[in-house]
């Protein structure tokens, strides 16, 4: 009786295990792609916010590209039989909020690393 309680513990446990990596999985796999997008936006900067990488283009185009990936990308990630293409789960409300605080935060940090120079004097190439 002892024994198979401690199976049926074993097999929750490791359901649980391959859940969580699965939701950690998804949730980097999210963070990725919209920090890709707004990459975008850094290399060929549409508005003056956006400069820091390169010379302000101008071109609003990017920014319309930009937003058409983020329109499209959110029937991928909600939508059971697209998001099983790329083995992604479906994460609570929550997590996706995270998510966007940190591509928030990804954005300002990489922004003031572009304006700043920090990797090119870090690198001693200035």
């Amino acid at each position: 009786m002892l024994a198979d309680s401690l199976v049926l513990l074993q097999s929750r446990s490791s359901v649980a295990a391959v859940k969580m990596a699965l939701d950690a999985q998804t949730t980097l796999t999210t963070f990725a792609l919209f920090c890709g997008i707004a990459l975008l936006l850094f290399v060929e900067p549409p508005t003056p916010f956006w400069v820091g990488g390169n010379e302000l283009r101008g071109d609003k185009r990017i920014s319309y590209l930009a937003l058409a990936m983020c329109i499209v990308s959110v029937p991928l990630i909600s939508l059971s039989p697209l998001r099983s293409l790329f083995d992604l789960t479906l994460l609570d409300r929550p997590d996706y909020l995270v998510i966007a605080v940190y591509v928030v935060i990804w954005v300002f940090l990489v922004r003031w690393a572009w304006r700043g120079h920090i990797l090119e004097r870090f690198l001693a190439l200035e």
